[in-house]
């Protein structure tokens, strides 16, 4: 789209009007077949203003913007903006381009469920359950490991492994953690651990 006008299409994009309009209108063409829902217009007008000013600072600019079809159903595109050269002390208006990104957001969104499930599942276990990076690190810990060693999970996150249990354990888990690294397969052990 150059200066707003007109529709640009690319692989596995859809052809719609790119909401940077050369003259701040910003409508979608209806051979698109896209319209813009009345809730949260203002919204995206905003979203849209803010990547403007972006470009005309940065020459380029690229914002993800919720959009309706016809029907009704949800659309994501990413609107690419970049500022086109013009005479000296002239503006010489604005190439945009949109890119279906739907499947991404909903794959995106699928995700955050599937990691507040497993935050839920994990901060309600009573098992003791520890996330412990490759450099030994401990990146989460769950509320019952944190209650077992008398503290909070925020000041365990960060701490070396070896920092937080006896060196005789802190060594035997350290053979175990080695293993599933190695060789990438569950390790499951059961045992009494006295920290």
């Amino acid at each position: 789209v150059v200066g707003g006008g007109g529709a640009a299409a690319g692989a596995g994009s859809r052809p719609v009007r790119a909401p940077c309009a050369g003259r701040g209108r910003g409508a979608p063409a209806n051979r698109a077949g896209l319209t813009r829902g009345k809730v949260g217009r203002d919204a995206a007008r905003h979203r849209v203003a803010t990547s403007l000013g972006r470009c005309r600072r940065d020459a380029t600019a690229h914002i993800d913007v919720p959009r309706r079809t016809k029907d009704g159903s949800a659309l994501w595109v990413l609107a690419s903006t970049d500022l086109l050269p013009g005479a000296p002390g002239g503006n010489g208006g604005f190439l945009s381009f949109m890119v279906d990104i739907t499947e991404r957001k909903q794959i995106e969104e699928a995700l955050r469920r599937s990691e507040a499930n497993y935050r839920v599942l994990a901060e309600t276990a009573q098992d003791h359950i520890f996330v412990i990076t490759r450099g030994d690190r401990v990146e989460y810990v769950n509320r019952a490991a944190a209650m077992q060693l008398e503290t909070m999970p925020e000041r365990l996150i960060g701490r070396l492994r070896s920092e937080i249990f006896p060196a005789d354990v802190a060594e035997r888990q350290g053979r175990g953690l080695q293993r599933v690294l190695d060789t990438g397969e569950a390790l499951y052990v059961e045992g009494r651990t006295l920290y």
